[in-house]
């Protein structure tokens, strides 16, 4: 019989409360007509509170059955076989790195309780402040954060494992570069390119262990951010709710464009050195080096290594830079539409 860890079953519970929190507030909106074309809801309103209603059922589902532990634990493993403390460098920068993650993952805490103070009371109906409607805000909102709590620890565990992959990475182009300098370069290019292979395939376990978490932040962002940007153009929008779609958008950006940045980081540090491998070849060695760097180039051009968007596009800088110019373009033609 399999054995569930007490995280396991945690995240699972926090995963339930989202899925209830999502599912509670989803029907009560439908019942009461808020979202019908015939209400006086705006339709920001209705709009906001589909997309929050559906995030915390996607949230829930992803926590329960999303991401694949036994993944993340096998890419330790193998990020194991590199010591990032051999190289001053590299270590320097995992700590600053890993410095800015807490700061992240520690506002990231801070935000969302104050995210769902401002949801109760700002863009909730509140003209019948009943104790009943009070109670039943309340519970959905304690409901939806232990799941948001849950998601944290997830996001903060991924993003801890992105960072050692890129030390192992960077660790990997330091030793590429004084190959110049050293004896014996084909044993140590070929201990390079083992270790190259490694720090791969630990990147496909990453994938593999948030591969939907990655599209759900990724279509929620964007989602969150149209139906607050319709916001800020709208007309019948007062200035209070246009200041706080503004306030979400800020907040919204915070964890995605922290993934964003080090997700698109491990594509790029991954074939960083590849120029250094092509001035190798013009050492004056034996031909079985040549055959070293010819396969190591061959991988290292292929430039496919990190994270995907459920397996379409690799997360890499003409991938961000192509929805950068989509969500302008949109921007831009928004005020047409009205």
């Amino acid at each position: 019989m399999k054995k569930y860890s007490s995280t396991h079953i945690g995240l699972c519970l926090a995963g339930l409360c989202g899925i209830a929190a999502g599912l509670i507030a989803g029907f009560r909106s439908f019942d009461q007509g808020s979202c019908k074309p015939s209400s006086s809801f705006r339709i920001y309103r209705c709009l906001f509170m589909i997309t929050v209603e559906i995030d915390d059922i996607l949230r829930g589902f992803i926590l329960i059955c999303g991401y694949n532990w036994k993944s993340l634990e096998q890419a330790n493993q193998l990020m194991e076989n590199f010591n990032l403390l051999e190289n001053e460098t590299v270590a320097v920068s995992e700590k600053k790195r890993r410095r800015i993650k807490l700061f992240v993952v520690f506002y990231l805490n801070l935000y969302y309780p104050i995210f769902l103070l401002i949801v109760t009371f700002y863009i909730q109906d509140f003209k019948s402040d009943t104790r009943t409607k009070l109670i039943f805000l309340f519970t959905v909102n304690v409901t939806r954060l232990i799941s948001i709590f849950g998601w944290l620890y997830a996001y903060n565990k991924f993003c801890g494992a992105v960072i050692k992959l890129i030390g192992c990475f960077e660790l990997i182009n330091i030793q590429l570069k004084n190959l110049k300098n050293v004896t014996g370069v084909t044993k140590r290019l070929n201990r390079l390119r083992l270790m190259y292979s490694l720090a791969v395939r630990a990147s496909v376990h990453l994938e593999d262990f948030a591969r939907f978490e990655i599209a759900h932040l990724y279509t929620i962002a964007t989602i969150s951010n149209f139906t607050n940007i319709y916001t800020i153009y709208g007309e019948n929008s007062s200035l209070r709710r246009k200041l706080i779609s503004c306030l979400f958008m800020c907040g919204d950006a915070v964890y995605i464009i922290y993934i964003t940045i080090i997700m698109m980081r491990v594509n790029t540090v991954s074939y960083e050195e590849s120029e250094t491998l092509y001035e190798l070849s013009l050492l004056n060695e034996p031909d079985n080096l040549n055959r070293e760097i010819e396969l190591f180039l061959y991988r290292v051009s292929k430039n496919d290594v990190g994270f995907t968007f459920l397996n379409l596009f690799v997360i890499n800088p003409s991938f961000i830079s192509s929805v950068i110019t989509l969500f302008t373009t949109f921007i831009l033609t928004l005020p047409s539409l009205y």
